[in-house]
């Protein structure tokens, strides 16, 4: 103490001389203030942390949903496009697994001489892995898939789960009404699905 106001260096372990020269304590963290320090970071932890997992689901369940209604769009307008050169007494709907599921109309081709034939006979239908592809077939060439939509551990829940053509006479003509529905399971289990609807109005002839 007398070293101290002396004026020599004496180290004194938490102590320091206040403005009249006499010595008084340093005061450190309560065991409670060092509690109530570690539970506001863990709490700011766990909310940092679930913003970012919400973000990566997000992420992931838009980038899911991109795929499925992007593929779902091309097959759509595939079917569209060859649908509206087809002709109302070359295009018949059927059903090979659900009611109206499958669709057989004729391409238009036209000779040297300019004559039209409907000999190319083109169908779409519900089929493939595990019934949940969407087939093109097409006289002589190979059969192809549009859209499957499919994951090698879950073929039975993803890829088309429904397809159906409605054919209508209507004062303008004929209209092939298509529904095309698809599903996907992205990598955080979020199911997503798409429906889509467009018409293809057939050609008189």
């Amino acid at each position: 103490m007398d070293n101290l106001i002396k004026g020599k260096f004496t180290f004194v372990p938490l102590e320091i001389l206040n403005s009249y020269g006499k010595v008084k304590f340093m005061m450190g963290f309560s065991l409670v203030e060092m509690m109530m320090v570690i539970l506001i970071s863990l709490l700011i932890l766990a909310a940092v942390y679930m913003v970012y997992l919400q973000g990566t689901l997000s992420w992931y369940t838009t980038d899911t949903n991109i795929e499925v209604t992007g593929n779902a769009r091309k097959a759509m307008d595939a079917m569209i496009k060859e649908l509206a050169n087809s002709a109302t007494g070359y295009c018949t709907v059927n059903t090979t697994f659900s009611t109206n599921d499958t669709i057989t109309f004729g391409m238009p081709s036209v000779s040297s001489l300019g004559n039209i034939t409907w000999g190319n006979q083109i169908s779409y239908f519900r089929g493939g892995t595990a019934n949940r592809q969407l087939i093109r077939t097409e006289a002589s060439l190979p059969d192809r898939i549009l859209c499957n939509n499919l994951e090698d551990t879950d073929i039975d829940g993803n890829g088309i789960i429904g397809i159906g053509f409605n054919k209508i006479a209507t004062a303008i003509g004929t209209i092939v009404t298509v529904t095309l529905q698809t599903r996907k399971t992205s990598i955080k289990g979020n199911v997503l699905s798409a429906t889509l609807i467009n018409n293809a109005k057939l050609r008189n002839q």
